[in-house]
């Protein structure tokens, strides 16, 4: 295909709206259908231009800075991106394969390259998309679990690092990262047992990311997770996993169910009941849409519901 070759295709970030708007009214100004005068067709085009200007320029620096988290809505699967205060950009599991042109769709709309792609394990809903944003070149730097490394087979250079349960890495100057989970002895016999379970902190919040780990390893980690303000719900609101000796230990005060239509009973019952009795906010990706978290002064979460 064409579109394959180098520079076949440019990618452009999305325009205001007002911008567009006074575009075209520069476009009306300076044509022939415009009657002003000519003084006042330079006196208004420049006015314009400096409008469109600052619709550019402004919101980037009046607009607080803060951590944004986006758990995509990919159906039954993972797909979480991670954009720091100073511009650095993190993708958490990219989904089904089905979900990699949307996925695509939003990096190129918003202009994001990604500085690091984690891929909590191996299953498809959590990798079928890596491969093509790999070879793509989305991604500068790829992550995998180290207990876990045999379990995947992806064709890529991309740069990689293995990690194991105590690793710790700045994702940029205000957010830290810690390994929680696999150990790198684990048995890999397991896929959901060896997903990377991820803490983020940013300032006095910490949002959990558990991958598809089972009640196994919640009761290995509860003790060293302390109170989280965002937990990731595990495996899709398996029932095994959630459990209320789990929530109990980490308090979150919101959860988020990544799912779609699914023949496992996801999410099941007991796991919403459990939930329910822990969360103060309980969201569903199939229900809500995608749900962009920013954390300012409070928690800011909005769902984004699919066009």
């Amino acid at each position: 295909k064409l579109t394959a070759l180098p520079f076949a295709t440019v990618d452009i970030p999305a325009l205001p709206a007002g911008f567009i708007i006074l575009w075209y009214a520069a476009i009306f100004v300076v044509s022939g259908y415009c009657l002003f005068k000519p003084w006042l067709k330079r006196t208004a085009a420049a006015i314009l231009v400096v409008g469109m200007a600052a619709i550019l320029v402004i919101p980037s620096l009046t607009q607080e800075k803060t951590l944004e988290i986006y758990f995509a809505d990919v159906g039954q699967g993972d797909a979480i991106l991670i954009s720091t205060p100073e511009g650095t950009h993190y993708l958490v599991d990219t989904g089904k394969v089905y979900s990699t042109d949307e996925l695509e769709r939003v990096l190129k709309s918003q202009g994001i390259y990604l500085d690091g792609l984690f891929l909590t394990h191996a299953d498809n809903d959590h990798i079928g998309g890596a491969e093509t944003l790999l070879t793509d070149g989305l991604a500068a730097h790829l992550y995998l679990p180290y207990a876990g490394r045999n379990t995947f087979d992806l064709k890529t250079d991309t740069w990689t690092t293995y990690l194991e349960k105590g690793d710790t890495m700045n994702l940029s100057d205000s957010v830290a990262l810690k390994v929680l989970s696999p150990a790198g002895d684990m048995d890999d016999e397991n896929k959901n047992e060896t997903s990377l379970c991820l803490l983020i902190s940013y300032k006095d919040y910490r949002v959990l990311l558990t991958g598809d780990i089972n009640l196994n390893v919640e009761n290995d980690i509860m003790d060293e997770v302390g109170d989280i303000d965002v937990l990731k719900v595990t495996h899709h609101g398996t029932k095994y996993g959630s459990s209320p000796a789990f929530l109990t230990a980490v308090t979150p005060e919101i959860a988020v169910i990544t799912c779609g239509e699914n023949n496992y009973g996801h999410p099941a019952p007991q796991t919403l009941y459990n939930l329910a009795d822990a969360c103060d906010i309980i969201y569903r990706t199939d229900l809500n849409g995608g749900i962009m978290m920013s954390f300012g002064d409070t928690i800011k979460a909005v769902p984004v519901l699919p066009n």
